[in-house]
């Protein structure tokens, strides 16, 4: 659980920053998208990182809020339903 809610801050931490940084939607996106990647190829996991799931829940919900809600209900209703 706090491995979850520290990829989705990492997420919405990106985005943040990207926001300080340009004022172009596109750019800070591409913020958010940067650190998925980041998360998912793992430079010094030789490549192999996670599977970018919360860093992109997170990076939703900094987006756009209300998708991010929608997004971390799918989330949650796949999780009851399946338990992976």
């Amino acid at each position: 659980l706090f491995t979850l809610l520290g990829d989705a801050l990492k997420g919405m931490a990106g985005v943040g920053l990207g926001r300080l940084i340009w004022s172009d939607a596109d750019w800070i996106a591409a913020a958010g998208l940067a650190v998925v990647l980041g998360h998912s190829v793992s430079i010094p996991g030789y490549l192999r990182g996670g599977k970018g799931v919360a860093p992109s829940l997170g990076a939703i919900t900094a987006l756009y809020p209300p998708t991010g809600l929608v997004a971390l209900g799918t989330f949650g209703l796949m999780f009851f339903l399946t338990r992976y």
